[in-house]
């Protein structure tokens, strides 16, 4: 039996709750400027932060190694011009390959990139986590697991049928 008292105040604090503004954390390897290989990448984390701010009302920090004040898109100017977008320039690289091209990719085990995921999951301020397959994404799932942060995590790029699939190191990186 829940008394009258314990009933207003978790209705203060659901009311309290209702009107705090959420914070995602998204964490992806391609986003506006669109590069040649990867529009289609870049276009659907662009979809999702306009669902999560303009649609839902969400902060969004984007940890991105592209650099998205360049975007030229002007929901992405709209955004960091009111502070519904916080940019969070991250450490990447480039691997060429003479089979499968040029590829570039965020590394998620950077001693910076770690850094930065650390402070801004420690604040306590996320209510989800949002990455891709980008490199080591192990150490994202494992960090925000353990702040007890959910993570959505998806694969946009099957590369098993990779020429540079077959070098072990290529396949544990992706494995994990």
């Amino acid at each position: 039996q829940v008394c009258s008292s314990e009933r207003l105040s978790r209705n203060n604090t659901f009311s309290t709750l209702a009107h705090m503004q959420r914070r995602a954390l998204v964490v992806v390897q391609c986003f506006p400027p669109l590069l040649k290989n990867a529009g289609g990448v870049s276009k659907r984390y662009l979809s999702l932060c306009r669902a999560l701010i303009d649609g839902l009302g969400w902060h969004v920090s984007l940890l991105t190694q592209a650099d998205v004040t360049c975007s030229h898109e002007p929901e992405v100017d709209r955004w960091l011009q009111t502070g519904s977008l916080e940019f969070l320039p991250a450490y990447g690289g480039r691997v060429t390959s003479s089979t499968d091209g040029v590829a570039f990719f965020l590394d998620l085990a950077s001693g910076h990139n770690v850094s930065k995921m650390a402070r801004k999951l420690m604040s306590g301020q996320y209510d989800a986590v949002f990455t891709d397959d980008a490199l080591w994404r192990v150490v994202l799932l494992l960090l925000a697991r353990g702040l007890g942060v959910p993570v959505v995590a998806t694969t946009h790029t099957d590369i098993t049928h990779m020429q540079s699939y077959q070098l072990w190191l290529v396949r544990l990186v992706w494995k994990m």
